[in-house]
């Protein structure tokens, strides 16, 4: 059926999601449904969601749109090896889709991310094997001469990398670090065997004992994955930051690459800026943000799907998010405390 409408710089082109139960389902069927109304050329391109550890099922409503918008869902157990850490679902999920779905070209793409335009750097260049984007911020990257680099020099020693090193510099505070990438957005030819590398050295990394056990933990799989470009030897294109474009920090982004507005973003990253409950315009939180008329139809989908879950609509939900005193408060605003309060106090989960 998808085929039928493919453009033909599209027709070799699959993008993977992760969804679970809970937040991430909501989450996934918002980037499918933005996908499919402003991908241009890009929007009838085949989705594959994988729910990689086993979980509660999805909603039925969930199932029900992915059915209508051609999603397929796979549920399988493919993060056997790192259950804990739901970040190495990707890697997993990606590597089954190299070795067993029929596509050239994979795009990797994190939940919380809304597609605001055509996406056609999803049709990669000849020659271009890989396209992704730096980290924002140094955080757990390194500069060669500050508290992480030994770390890094410990990640090069069990991946096998030696040679020339290439460098990034971050998107917000523009540092030069050793090449290190985020994985919420990745374009890569499934002839050049980055998702296995990624599986494996992401694996490999998280029981080596290399990883501290601070929050640096939390970005293994983004280690493993700067480990398998090295060692491959590709040297990935940069998208340009309107892709995996982070509204968290828009205000935040230097002049030439903070964008006037949605309008000049193509793909938004929004990671936890919806969750809160709220009726007025989730898009409203992106600090700094001038909003147009034309962003109606995604603040309408953010409160459609649930990511930004109704107070009203979905009480005990926003509750769970809020914490009881600061839903009450909002109840006493909405003028619906009475009702609103009485059904906290009768929920027991």
């Amino acid at each position: 059926m998808i085929e039928r409408h493919l453009h033909d710089a599209a027709r070799d082109v699959a993008v993977l999601i992760c969804t679970e139960a809970g937040r991430l389902e909501r989450q996934s069927v918002l980037m499918c449904e933005t996908l499919r109304r402003r991908g241009g050329r890009f929007a009838d391109v085949p989705v594959y969601s994988f729910q990689p550890r086993p979980g509660p099922a999805l909603e039925g409503k969930t199932r029900e749109r992915f059915a209508d918008l051609g999603v397929v869902h796979i549920e399988a157990p493919l993060n056997v090896c790192l259950p804990a850490y739901g970040f190495a679902n990707k890697a997993h999920a990606a590597t089954f889709a190299e070795e067993f779905l029929d596509h050239d070209v994979f795009v990797v793409m994190d939940s919380d991310m809304l597609v605001l335009s055509e996406p056609a750097e999803f049709n990669l260049p000849s020659g271009v094997d890989l396209a992704i984007r730096p980290e924002p911020f140094k955080v757990a990257g390194t500069t060669d001469d500050d508290e992480n680099a030994e770390m890094w020099d410990a990640f090069e020693r069990h991946a096998g990398v030696s040679g020339p090193r290439r460098y990034v510099e971050t998107v917000v505070s523009q540092e030069r670090i050793r090449a290190y990438y985020n994985s919420g957005l990745i374009v890569a030819r499934r002839s050049l065997g980055l998702m296995r590398q990624w599986h494996d050295l992401t694996e490999s990394l998280a029981k080596s004992g290399i990883i501290p056990g601070d929050n640096r933990s939390i970005f293994t799989e983004q280690y493993g994955l700067a480990m398998a470009i090295a060692r491959i030897g590709v040297e990935p294109s940069i998208l340009p930051p309107t892709y995996n474009y982070g509204l968290p920090w828009h205000d935040q982004l230097p002049e030439g690459v903070r964008a006037a507005s949605l309008g000049d973003v193509v793909i938004a990253h929004y990671f936890h800026m919806f969750d809160l409950p709220g009726r007025s315009n989730p898009l409203g939180r992106v600090p700094g943000l001038t909003l147009t008329p034309a962003d109606a139809e995604i603040d309408e989908l953010i409160r459609e799907t649930g990511v930004t879950p109704d107070p009203l609509a979905a009480p005990l939900r926003s509750a769970r998010l809020l914490g009881r005193e600061r839903a009450v408060q909002l109840a006493k605003r909405l003028g619906v405390r009475r009702r609103y309060g009485a059904m906290l106090d009768n929920d027991r989960r």
